[in-house]
């Protein structure tokens, strides 16, 4: 019994680790559909765009990532 007890916290555990690896990759893959559908959005939309966004808008602004994030936006602004 305690060994599928232990099973189940391992896999528990990768399920986690996992998921908090994946869910900040997935957000910032996104940021570029997001900047293609923003000027396409009625105006409520952008904002809510523009909102969930912030961080990364910051992350451009005040680190070194603002060439690679720039490159990679430009690749969905075609």
């Amino acid at each position: 019994m305690e060994g599928t007890e232990q099973a189940g916290r391992n896999s528990s555990t990768g399920i986690c680790i996992l998921l908090i690896v994946t869910i900040p990759f997935l957000y910032i893959l996104l940021l570029g559909p997001a900047i293609r559908w923003h000027d396409a959005c009625p105006k409520p939309m952008q904002k809510v765009i523009e909102i969930t966004y912030t961080p990364i808008i910051w992350l451009h602004e005040n680190t070194p990532l603002e060439g690679p994030l720039e490159k990679y936006v430009e690749l969905w602004e075609r």
